[in-house]
């Protein structure tokens, strides 16, 4: 019986859907519309593209898989309360090797996992930030990932402003940090990666100290997506370095906290320059695809 009730609920559900899009009008929806209107996800994940930023839903933390053809690379890895997710998500891409693993800055939502993933992978390259301790905010965290890297023998590097990390297929420019500073988020990395024709700016959590500073640095900040720093605190994403940036895509690792991050007031200031805009907390894990020229999108969940 429950079987007659399931199958005779699909059938419905499919005639439905065939008669109405989601825009009210008579047409054929695809089979991802079919299945939402049924309650059941058809994310898929692995998808056939030369490049792609994977911004993985972790909540209010950072953790973005990008794939480069044959190369892989892990900037940041959630918080620690989210151990498998990471690992997880890149197992399901199939990764064995990651040919660079970048920690941003020193947070642990941004570092919680990368112990992990250190001994999970095949780690080629290590990037972070700077060597002042004095920045760091979970101190355990931050040795834990350094006892990882020691006892697989990987070199910690790091980048200065102006510094070029090439792979094969793509270039990444560091912008930052320009200067000292007495906290871990405008101390963060800040990387411009460059496939072809198409340009991602990732920000870490950087501040508008550091912001300013890039900002007169008179660096190309110019970008097609942007990750928005600090998870959309208002202490970020000032309008001139959004205007500056001029993206046709943003996006905001986010989710519940007691901040109510993205802030109101940046979301206002992406939305007015009629910027494209994604939320993890909202959208689920974000994917952006190039071939190269052209930027196509895919989100977890549909709004």
């Amino acid at each position: 019986m429950k079987r007659k009730i399931l199958l005779i609920s699909v059938i419905f559900v499919i005639i439905c859907s065939l008669l109405f899009s989601y825009g009210g009008s008579l047409g054929i929806p695809n089979w991802q519309q079919i299945f939402g209107f049924a309650g059941l996800s058809t994310f898929n994940s692995n998808i056939e593209s030369p490049f792609a930023v994977h911004v993985i839903d972790v909540g209010k933390a950072d953790s973005i898989y990008i794939k480069c053809e044959d190369q892989n690379i892990l900037i940041d890895s959630g918080a620690p309360s989210l151990k498998p997710k990471v690992i997880d998500y890149l197992k399901s891409q199939h990764v064995n090797t990651l040919d660079l693993v970048v920690a941003s800055h020193s947070d642990d939502d941004h570092i919680g996992n990368l112990a992990k993933v250190i001994k999970t992978f095949y780690v080629k390259r290590f990037c972070t930030d700077n060597e002042d301790k004095s920045t760091v905010t979970n101190i355990s965290c931050y040795n834990n990932m350094l006892s990882a890297l020691k006892s697989k023998n990987i070199p910690v590097e790091h980048p200065k402003a102006g510094q070029r990390l090439n792979l094969k297929h793509a270039r990444i420019d560091v912008l930052a940090p320009l200067n000292k500073y007495n906290n871990a988020n405008d101390s963060a990395l800040v990387l411009k990666i460059t496939y072809e024709k198409t340009k991602f700016l990732f920000t870490g959590d950087i501040e508008n100290p550091a912001e300013e500073d890039i900002l007169n640095s008179g660096e190309d900040i110019s970008c097609d997506v942007l990750k928005v720093a600090h998870h959309g605190s208002k202490t970020s994403s000032s309008q001139e370095f959004l205007d500056k940036a001029n993206p046709k895509y943003a996006v905001i690792s986010v989710g519940p906290d007691r901040n109510n991050l993205p802030d109101k007031l940046v979301i206002d200031r992406i939305l007015s320059d009629n910027i494209h805009l994604f939320r993890t907390d909202e959208d689920g894990t974000v994917i952006f695809t190039s071939d190269g020229e052209h930027i196509k999108t895919l989100t977890e969940k549909s709004r």
